[in-house]
């Protein structure tokens, strides 16, 4: 399981998200990104992060942000989730577990609660992991305004 840290590549992927359609990683990267990993749709604590950010979704958008998550949760389950909290960013279905493998979100229960910060050359501008909730949105939103006020010198990592 790789490690992905601060400074790091973030590892492409190709995911459904929850109308069926495969979503590239590139495909995301027109802007800077939020790509949080969660352990499920409809648990108390995973709905409550989900919807905090969807809460705050005004603000990821006026910074020109893409919001993702991504769970191993099936297409029509995102679905249903989607439709029933009113949210408005995809979910994405990693049903196999491979992409937070490689994002080294596994842990001895599953998934566990990360949260990165990608700006648009794929780099990884912030990680976050935690089992609140509620810090999420506060330590991505701290990042994407970190990522846009101190941009990375051409020919970084």
């Amino acid at each position: 399981m790789a490690d992905i840290d601060v400074g790091d590549r973030a590892p492409e992927f190709a995911l459904p998200n929850h109308d069926g359609d495969t979503v590239e990683l590139a495909e995301l990267l027109d802007r800077p990104l939020v790509l949080f990993f969660y352990p499920g749709d409809f648990t108390l604590v995973c709905t409550k992060e989900v919807c905090d950010f969807q809460d705050n979704l005004a603000a990821f958008e006026a910074h020109g942000v893409n919001v993702v998550g991504v769970s191993t949760d099936p297409p029509e389950e995102h679905e249903r989730f989607r439709e029933e909290h009113g949210l408005g960013f995809d979910l994405l279905a990693d049903v196999d577990g491979e992409v937070r493998e490689a994002y080294g979100v596994d842990g001895l229960l599953g998934t566990q609660r990360v949260t990165f910060v990608v700006d648009e050359e794929g780099t990884v501008r912030k990680r976050f992991r935690s089992p609140f909730h509620w810090s999420h949105v506060e330590e991505a939103l701290e990042g994407v305004e970190e990522t846009l006020t101190n941009p990375q010198p051409s020919g970084g990592s």
